[in-house]
């Protein structure tokens, strides 16, 4: 799979995967973001 590709393929596919991860990332703190206020709106104070 990915680890039979020629070098070339894999150099071009790691700037893509650390992408990927940092969408990723950015979208999960954005939902428990959501999440969180969501939550506190809906507590009674």
């Amino acid at each position: 799979m990915f680890w039979h590709q020629p070098k070339q393929a894999a150099n071009t596919n790691g700037p893509f995967m650390l992408g990927a991860l940092t969408v990723l990332r950015t979208l999960r703190n954005h939902l428990f973001a959501a999440l969180h206020n969501s939550l506190s709106d809906s507590t009674p104070t």
